[in-house]
């Protein structure tokens, strides 16, 4: 099931493609893990692209927009070159990254002038994210089935990310909030009960503060 940022973040993903590049573009999915989701789903707007892949593990995968595939982490991407990408696009990962300040400085390095950065993020300020911040790994896959990665929240909110991508020339543009209790508790009747109770919620308050699901829209400058 997609969170709604990754929604917005395929939908911005695909605008960009299809409105602001001329020919075919190049993407990369920055922590894109084995999964093609993200690459079928951009497909689907009927975009022209090659997306590289790249993650700490084997990221290759057999698919038609698939091009290279790199072994490395986001803080050093020494093998991609420098002004390359129209965009980069990643789920859930920047709360992975412990040094996001190297991690944002190879992101506009090798993002062609005025590429974006489009990530879906999660708050950290959201309560299931404060919680989260406490709970060990194991609960964690409990929770997802079985998947689960350790979290450093290297940013203590979105606006500090924000200003972290500021200082590296990426100038934030767009910033989407959701509720998303819901999903995180999918596996669960009651709990996912409980959780769409406390979206719809939310959602009527318009508070932000409790919207954990985020996607976050960075340019590099065009000159």
């Amino acid at each position: 099931m997609q969170t709604p940022a990754q929604v917005k973040l395929v939908d911005t993903v695909a605008k960009h493609v299809l409105e602001s590049v001329k020919g075919k573009a190049r993407l990369l999915n920055m922590g894109a893990g084995r999964s093609t989701v993200l690459e079928s789903l951009i497909a689907k707007y009927g975009c022209d692209f090659t997306s590289d892949r790249l993650d700490v593990d084997d990221c290759s995968a057999d698919h038609p927009n698939v091009g290279e595939c790199f072994v490395c982490s986001a803080e050093h991407m020494k093998p991609l070159k420098s002004d390359v990408y129209d965009l980069i696009y990643s789920n859930y990962v920047l709360e992975h990254i412990e040094n996001l300040d190297a991690a944002a400085q190879e992101i506009h390095r090798i993002l062609k002038p005025g590429g974006l950065c489009v990530c879906s993020i999660p708050n950290p300020k959201a309560p299931e994210f404060a919680i989260a911040r406490h709970t060990p790994l194991w609960f964690h896959r409990l929770i997802r089935g079985g998947s689960g990665w350790h979290t450093h929240y290297a940013y203590t909110s979105v606006k500090a990310l924000g200003e972290r991508f500021s200082r590296a020339g990426m100038e934030p543009v767009e910033i989407s909030f959701y509720p998303c209790v819901e999903q995180y508790f999918e596996r669960f009747i009651l709990l996912r009960w409980l959780g769409a109770l406390y979206d719809c919620l939310v959602r009527i308050f318009h508070i932000k503060g409790m919207m954990g699901n985020i996607c976050l829209v960075t340019k590099k400058s065009a000159t």
